[in-house]
């Protein structure tokens, strides 16, 4: 998921130096939804171990909980 704003040239006015900016908030993995009885993983995750062995995801243990939730943030400046 991914939420920008792009931030009004009003409020850039009175300098020369910047002409543009937007800020950006990202985020994955942010909510988990499972039944209690969910007994696979994340079928977007992989141990990358390159393994054979597995599913057809790549996993032997289905039990494996999905990745740790990230949240980024950026600033993208016009100059």
């Amino acid at each position: 998921m991914s939420v920008s704003y792009r931030i009004p040239k009003s409020f850039l006015a009175g300098q020369n130096v910047i002409k543009g900016a937007r800020v950006s908030v990202q985020g994955r993995n942010l909510f988990i939804w499972t039944p209690k009885s969910n007994v696979y993983t994340d079928p977007e995750y992989s141990d990358g171990n390159g393994s054979s062995n597995g599913n057809a995801i790549g996993l032997t243990n289905l039990g494996q909980t999905p990745p740790s939730r990230y949240v980024g943030f950026s600033v993208n400046l016009t100059l």
